[in-house]
């Protein structure tokens, strides 16, 4: 039983071409394949979404084109992050305002040292 070639790029030949469909094939995708896999898409003005079908969920998330899997838990994230970020302004605030004072009051000890001399 003979089995015919595909040519899938010049110079290159392979019994079968790759079935991006198959998790197995996908996972052994490296991430220069996806590269050149985005670079023939652009060339061939495939679409964003028709690109991610034809990658198949895996490899899409892995090029970072996909949407985050948890969006929800990234907006929590982000929440509780402008918070901590809220509440260390405040800190520093506070603190810029102790420090102005503790200057303030050395200026005025040091004022009062030197007058006495």
């Amino acid at each position: 039983m003979s089995t015919s070639s595909v040519h899938v790029a010049p110079g290159y030949q392979f019994e079968a071409a790759p079935n991006l469909s198959r998790l197995d094939v996908r996972e052994r995708l490296s991430h220069s394949a996806i590269e050149g896999f985005f670079s023939i898409a652009d060339k061939w003005t495939v679409s964003i979404d028709q690109a991610g079908e034809l990658l198949g969920e895996q490899a899409w998330q892995q090029s970072g084109l996909g949407a985050p899997p948890d969006i929800s838990a990234l907006q929590q994230q982000i929440t509780g992050l402008e918070q901590h970020n809220t509440e260390l302004r405040r800190v520093l605030s506070e603190r810029g305002d102790e420090l102005e004072a503790a200057r303030a009051a050395n200026r005025d000890l040091i004022a009062q040292m030197n007058r006495r001399r």
